[in-house]
């Protein structure tokens, strides 16, 4: 069974591998006498953008499932992908491996909703908007609570009030998951509003399975009028650190308090439809699991058209701080509806977005078709790296970027229509699909990369435990002509990945951690230690990468369970 998933896994990374080969940019790959890789002018520095595949519906929400499949869904509205019936569906599981997509049938409309798995592995969406009964028959979401059961073989299916509603209606609520299992719903409105205000405001949180009536939070009014899709992040005390506006506060939501009032960001509101992102960093064991986030972009938010220029800014917050102080960075270019992607390295990939405008209403402008990359590991002004591949397909508002096994990103979506448009307005309603390899994916001579291999992974992960697996540090592309980074001194790291419900440009429950970890002296297996418990990495999927030298291996999913 070893020797059959290491095998399994040698060829899927050089099947990737070769599939990133462009003979044609090739060139000498250097080291430096440290052995770090001086990169070439090619894909080594920039990365590489590929378009393959169409999603059917236009990618609004997006969440990966397993190891070759991305659930996908819109609101209820005419799209590429129809039942046989000629009815226009509204989500779509796509395949990574074979970029095709099959259409799934909803009930409700899922306009601007939230989502996350539950311990078991179940996904749970929630929220949505108005009724569309007599063109695209769905029902009003604005309540809604659906689950998906993730498979492989094609089979699994929506299923829509299995077991009762949420409590307030919600559109653009956000869902964090917590340490028993269950997920944490917070604020949205009663229906769609391009400000939020008094009369459709929804100022309680709830949980889901249900703990009872939603519990009423005066954040949510104090924070008016940009609130909706709250940052939301779990953190290693078990409480949560919720950003709204300009605004941000430790909660504890076992007893409805507030734990720590932080200072305001700096600028502008950073929430909808100033829409800006957040990211909380790393957690890594060696500093005990230090708290910072991150905030960057949103515009300055010119009222009633494409005027207002995106923010340039980042603010990052140490939350352990004992005196915390946003420490503002730029952010390289101004950007309205950033995503932002952890990626198994430890940085953190901005992707999507504008330049002007604000979000929603087909008000945003100046499409900026350039990734970066932000280490936050690096000294303050240093931290970002720009030049990368560029998109030529505009994705602005519902537009989502995911990180997925193989260490690429999936990009799709962007739709600022309503009703969907596909051709007459200059930025329609987008199908098509794009991967990102981030440079970690090439060697200095632009050929692909060695990637580090790793097997006997245990399924299920239980907490504080202790396991041993197979890994195989040697250089795949051996003897083609360069020297690799994986037959020099090794410096690997285990890292679990949550690459989180993307919508938005939230990355709702997204986090890194990585784990106690050493090698054996022959290099041949690694002996890893599980999270200590499950407020540094609640139960239910994630991803576990082997990194090293910065180049990780293909991820494998397990399951982390509280018992």
């Amino acid at each position: 069974m070893k020797t059959t998933l290491a095998i399994s896994l040698f060829a899927t990374a050089f099947c990737l591998g070769t599939a990133l080969t462009d003979p044609a940019k090739r060139q000498d790959g250097i080291f430096d006498d440290d052995g770090d890789a001086i990169l070439s002018t090619g894909y080594a520095r920039t990365g590489k953008m590929e378009q393959n595949g169409r999603t059917g519906v236009s990618a609004m929400h997006a969440i990966l499932l397993n190891e070759r499949k991305i659930l996908i869904f819109d609101r209820s509205e005419e799209s590429e992908a129809h039942f046989d019936s000629g009815q226009a569906a509204w989500s779509t599981e796509y395949d990574i491996e074979l970029n095709q997509y099959r259409a799934l049938h909803m009930q409700t409309n899922s306009f601007c909703s939230a989502g996350g798995f539950l311990a078991n592995g179940t996904f749970v969406g929630t929220g949505g908007g108005q009724r569309t009964g007599r063109t695209y028959k769905a029902f009003e979401g604005y309540k809604t609570v659906r689950l998906f059961e993730p498979c492989i073989d094609g089979s699994c299916v929506w299923a829509e009030y299995p077991s009762g509603q949420m409590g307030d209606n919600r559109w653009y609520p956000t869902v964090e998951q917590l340490p028993d299992g269950s997920i944490f719903i917070i604020g949205g409105s009663t229906r769609p509003v391009q400000y939020n205000n008094v009369t459709v405001n929804t100022p309680t949180y709830e949980f889901w399975p249900s703990k009872g009536a939603p519990v009423y939070m005066p954040f949510l009014v104090d924070t008016l009028e940009h609130n909706l899709y709250p940052f939301v992040h779990l953190l290693p005390s078990g409480n949560l650190w919720i950003f709204a506006n300009r605004h941000s506060i430790i909660f504890n939501y076992n007893n409805n308090s507030i734990v720590r009032e932080l200072p305001p960001i700096p600028g502008n509101p950073r929430n909808y439809p100033l829409t800006g992102t957040s990211v909380l960093l790393p957690l890594r064991p060696q500093n005990r699991y230090h708290v910072e986030v991150l905030v960057c972009g949103g515009s300055e938010g010119t009222r009633g058209g494409k005027h207002g220029q995106a923010d340039n800014t980042c603010g990052r917050l140490d939350l352990d701080s004992e005196n915390p102080v946003w420490v503002m960075d730029t952010f390289v270019f101004p950007r309205l509806m950033p995503d932002s992607i952890l990626l198994p390295d430890g940085t953190i990939l901005f992707i999507n977005g504008c330049q002007k405008g604000i979000a929603g209403f087909n008000r945003g402008d100046r499409p900026i078709l350039e990734p970066i990359i932000y280490d936050p590991r690096k000294p303050h002004g240093e931290r970002w790296t720009k030049g990368l591949a560029k998109s030529d397909i505009p994705r602005m508002y519902h537009s989502v970027a995911l990180l997925i096994p193989d260490g690429r990103v999936w990009i799709a979506g962007s739709n600022p229509n309503q009703p969907a448009n596909f051709t007459a307005v200059p930025f329609p309603t987008e199908f098509r699909v794009e991967y990102f390899s981030p440079p970690y994916l090439f060697n200095p001579d632009d050929t692909p990369a060695s990637r580090p291999l790793i097997s006997s992974v245990p399924p299920v992960l239980h907490y504080n435990q202790s396991f041993t697996v197979n890994v195989n540090l040697v250089a795949i592309t051996a003897g083609l002509g360069f020297q690799s980074p994986l037959a020099l001194e090794p410096n690997v790291v285990i890292v679990l990945i949550n690459p989180g419900f993307a919508t938005h440009s939230l990355h709702m429950s997204q986090r890194l951690v990585e784990l106690e970890s050493s090698l054996s002296e022959d290099g041949s297996e690694m002996t890893v230690k599980s999270p200590p418990n499950t407020n540094i990495f609640p139960p239910g999927p994630a991803w576990l990468y082997i990194v090293n030298r910065g180049v990780p291996g293909i991820g494998v999913k397990v399951m982390l369970a509280a018992s």
